[in-house]
């Protein structure tokens, strides 16, 4: 089973940055949850059911750990390891099978063409901010989605 050590060591070939973060995160939300619902550090597998990814997920939405879309992404992260361990054999019955992804279809705002002329040539106090603008020009000029690694952001 794939677990966040070795998605660290795929970062840039198999996982980005982003992935691997949100794994983690996944991993401390679920302790925290673990340790508020059931007043424990740990839980076995077998005891995950869908009560508990059902409570998961209300847990994620009443703690304010973001929107509809990142709330279901953490038990989609969640969802692929249990998904993981049905295969294995670790448990018996998938506590996923009666559980859907409900996703919210989000409206992305667009730059005009005045608005990223006038970003274009804003005047900027440091040579890092006007790094990150430029690469974000970039960005809106190819297509390009951007993702900024590790070492990028501690530069800025």
């Amino acid at each position: 089973m794939m677990n966040n050590a070795q998605i660290k060591e795929l970062i840039g070939s198999d996982y980005s940055y982003g992935a691997y973060r949100r794994h983690v995160r996944t991993m401390n939300h679920l302790a925290s949850f673990i340790q508020k619902e059931y007043k424990v550090s740990d839980l076995y597998v077998m005891e995950v059911d869908l009560n508990f990814v059902n409570g998961f997920h209300h847990y994620l939405k009443t703690q304010k750990t973001g929107n509809q879309n990142t709330v279901t992404k953490y038990v989609v992260n969640f969802k692929k390891i249990m998904r993981m361990a049905f295969a294995n054999n670790w448990v018996k019955k998938d506590p996923f099978y009666s559980w859907k992804a409900e996703w919210k279809k989000v409206e992305r705002d667009v730059l005009t063409e005045a608005e990223l002329r006038s970003l274009i040539e804003l005047q900027l106090e440091s040579k890092s901010l006007e790094q990150v603008r430029d690469i974000f020009v970039f960005c809106c000029f190819t297509g390009l989605p951007m993702l900024m690694s590790k070492s990028f952001q501690t530069t800025i």
